[in-house]
């Protein structure tokens, strides 16, 4: 319940049934102190899924990324999405 540092953020970009988008993204990011994450660049306009996970023990880390996976869709245009991932203690 309450926001988390140090939690390492994986997004990719999903790839295009069509096979109209050829460009590939990923790219990891580490929580602050305030739990928050920014991404080195802006994405471009495409489908993506996002996952976090504690860092403290690669076991957990790989069970925290399959339970917080979710994917998003991101316009033209947008300057900004928020994402919240809820990991619980084990």
């Amino acid at each position: 319940g309450a926001p988390a540092p140090q939690i390492k953020v994986q997004v990719s970009s999903v790839p295009d049934p069509t096979g109209q988008r050829k460009t590939m993204f990923q790219t990891n990011v580490v929580s602050d102190e305030r739990g928050c994450f920014t991404l080195p660049k802006r994405l471009p306009p495409g489908n993506y899924q996002a996952s976090a996970g504690r860092q403290s023990n690669p076991f957990l880390m790989v069970v925290d990324y399959q339970k917080t996976k979710q994917e998003f869709l991101v316009g033209a245009g947008v300057a900004e999405y928020r994402l919240q991932f809820q990991i619980t203690s084990q």
